[in-house]
């Protein structure tokens, strides 16, 4: 897998300054079959650029990759896009086990203090745990009372922060406590 130990991309050279690494890397080549936007056949190059994603610290380090990634334009709607990677969280220009890691320390550590270890806005810090903000109704919910969907969610969380699935579990167990049926009395 390489420096990055990240399975789709690729490292092509690194260098170390006293407070970070930068690494360049580009997208491990794949078919890319379909346009994001109308799901047509047919696109072409258009082009590359450099866009900077952080990720998760190495040796105490904080680590950005300048990632070079293929422009490409739909022959259909002439829409653009850029390369695709699982690795990475478009939304917060950072790798997804970046976002992961900031989701884990926020639990015990400060906004401000989290966004220095990792080399991001505290901005940043807060948009990731947005998510976390929104789905946090669903630990209030009873399971019986969850969708499919809402259980989905709930499962990810748990098995990601083992401690919230304890403290769900806790609440579930107590409020069974006013759902249980008697025993029969033996006479």
């Amino acid at each position: 897998m390489g420096l990055l130990n990240l399975p789709s991309l690729k490292a092509t050279s690194m260098e170390e300054g006293d407070m970070d690494y930068k690494i360049s890397a580009v997208i491990k080549s794949k078919d890319i079959r379909s346009c994001l936007h109308c799901n047509t056949s047919g696109l072409s190059g258009h082009g590359s650029k450099v866009q900077l994603f952080m990720d998760t610290p190495m040796h105490g380090k904080q680590v950005g990759i300048l990632l070079s990634r293929r422009r490409l334009r739909c022959g259909n709607c002439r829409k653009t896009q850029f390369e695709q990677s699982d690795d990475l969280s478009e939304d917060h220009r950072a790798t997804t086990r970046l976002v992961e890691y900031i989701q884990k320390r926020a639990l015990r550590y400060t906004n401000s203090s989290v966004a220095q270890d990792v080399g991001v806005t505290e901005a940043t810090v807060r948009n990731v745990l947005k998510g976390l903000k929104n789905d946090r109704f669903l630990m209030l919910k009873r399971r019986s009372s969850l969708t499919d969907q809402q259980k989905f969610i709930l499962e990810g969380w748990t098995l990601n922060f083992p401690l919230l699935a304890k403290a769900y579990e806790a609440k579930e167990a107590f409020y069974e406590i006013y759902t249980a049926q008697p025993e029969p009395q033996q006479n």
